[in-house]
């Protein structure tokens, strides 16, 4: 037969398993726990955010018959007479159709927009946070607020910008995706062929999978004389 527990023994022994709990969960939540995202998965993130920023792009306009933005002070960047503004401006007037409207990309840099009331533009920055391929986004900024359909455009390169346009996507990633560091490489300038080359010793064929040609031949020449000369046959005595 079991012995007979005291009720406020089992009550606080269910205090102190339900503190363990919270504790193990609070230290599994803790920055240095959090497992860390995958290049693949931050910019899948990014893609999703500017898709929720469009969506409510979109909510906004079903009902009030335009787009939210129009002529703002103090732009964030400009590119060509476009002013791209940060989306966090327009927490207010998107509230109601996003719960909780992306700020920044997850590289720490602001989602940019431009709108005229009859279209509009959501763009995050990639991961260097500047626009890399500014013509190009002048081009396609061009063609939106002429009601033109842009070309759409893949990129693999995470500082590439991704952008959603009146409701569909113009650019964004695609496998394989990876840094292509483009600006460390503009700084450093062209690479130097001759450089970090490794040194072929005396006698190395200078392609690979075989010698030269007038060697191969010289090669197969030797072995069929070797395989010509006769052998002295043997005689019994």
């Amino acid at each position: 037969m079991f012995p007979r527990i005291n009720p406020r023994t089992l009550l606080s022994l269910s205090v102190a398993l339900l503190n363990a709990g919270c504790i193990v969960i609070l230290r599994d939540s803790s920055p240095e726990h959090q497992r860390l995202e995958t290049d693949v998965e931050i910019a899948r993130r990014a893609m999703a955010e500017v898709r929720v920023i469009s969506t409510a792009f979109e909510s906004f306009a079903v009902d009030s018959n335009r787009y939210p933005g129009g002529d703002r002070d103090s732009p964030e960047t400009t590119v060509g007479d476009f002013q791209l503004h940060r989306v966090s401006v327009l927490s207010g007037e998107l509230k109601a159709y996003a719960r909780s409207l992306p700020r920044v990309d997850p590289w720490e840099s602001p989602y940019l927009f431009w709108s005229d009331g009859q279209r509009y533009v959501v763009l995050c920055l990639g991961a260097d946070g500047v626009v890399t391929h500014r013509p190009r986004l002048l081009r396609l900024l061009e063609s939106i607020a002429a009601g033109q359909e842009a070309e759409p455009t893949r990129s693999s390169c995470l500082e590439d910008e991704i952008v959603f346009g009146n409701g569909a996507a113009i650019s964004w990633p695609s496998d394989p995706i990876r840094r292509c560091d483009r600006h460390a490489k503009d700084q450093a300038g062209p690479p130097n062929p001759r450089v970090n080359l490794p040194v072929r010793p005396a006698g190395y064929p200078h392609r690979l999978g075989g010698h030269r040609r007038g060697e191969r031949q010289q090669s197969w020449k030797s072995s069929l004389d070797r395989s010509s000369i006769s052998r002295p046959r043997r005689t019994t005595s």
